[in-house]
């Protein structure tokens, strides 16, 4: 068993020690910040389950940055976030559910469109558009490890929306995961990249010293059927 395992066990168990797994917990809310749009088959699988199984407790969502979502957390205007795994704080207890593939997005009328993949190696002289905010530059440091030290990068601090526009409008080329090329965008192609390791993983995160019963019963919730799915840790049902 991984360290990490471990530690997601040891949270788990520790939920369950203080009576929140335990507990009735079948009333409440829960507000989750997510940092993509919830749009994804994976995740949508994952709440719809949840929303059958616990119709009385009502779940909210909110869409922040990186830096957002920790500060919310942290001054407990939210319960939990769902964010790539390497965004997580260090203070975070944290449980990954499913791992999505990443897409190249390219302009229409770019020389990569028609081929049905792109290599690496294709877009390393791109300017890379992403979504950044000062203080919080995750995704170009996380795209960094897939393109090397030389990548040209431009954040902006706006919605995945807002960044697809400026690459439809030619300013450069940016990256997605899967979930997003199934909410058709006009004028950008979504692109595979022929690599098995392109992917992000997602991860459910929280403070460890929640006392939220219900909490407790969506980490427990989304912990089960994770496993019976078989989304954490598997790609190979995204496109």
């Amino acid at each position: 068993m991984t360290q990490h395992a471990r530690r997601v066990l040891g949270d788990l168990e520790a939920l369950k020690n203080s009576g929140l797994i335990g507990g009735a917990g079948d009333v409440g809310e829960i507000r989750l910040g997510v940092r993509l749009p919830p749009i994804g088959a994976s995740l949508r699988n994952l709440l719809s389950n949840w929303r059958g199984s616990n119709p009385n407790i009502l779940l909210t969502i909110a869409e922040l940055s990186d830096r957002d979502l920790v500060a919310a957390v942290a001054e407990r205007r939210l319960d939990l976030v769902l964010t790539a795994s390497q965004a997580l704080w260090p203070r975070a207890a944290s449980m990954p559910l499913y791992r999505e593939r990443l897409v190249a997005v390219l302009p229409a009328d770019h020389k990569l469109a028609r081929q049905t993949r792109v290599k690496w190696d294709d877009l390393r002289e791109e300017v890379v558009l992403v979504q950044g905010w000062e203080g919080s530059q995750v995704a170009r440091e996380f795209y960094a490890t897939f393109l090397g030290e030389g990548a040209r990068f431009q954040a902006h601090p706006a919605s995945k929306q807002s960044v697809f526009a400026l690459v439809s409008a030619g300013f450069g080329i940016s990256f997605a995961t899967a979930s997003h090329a199934e909410a058709a965008f006009a004028v950008v192609v979504f692109k595979r990249i022929d690599d098995p390791g392109a992917s992000v993983e997602m991860s459910l995160g929280w403070l460890p010293e929640l006392e939220d019963p219900v909490v407790g019963r969506f980490v427990a919730f989304l912990r089960d059927e994770s496993r019976t799915q078989s989304l954490v840790c598997d790609s190979s049902s995204t496109p």
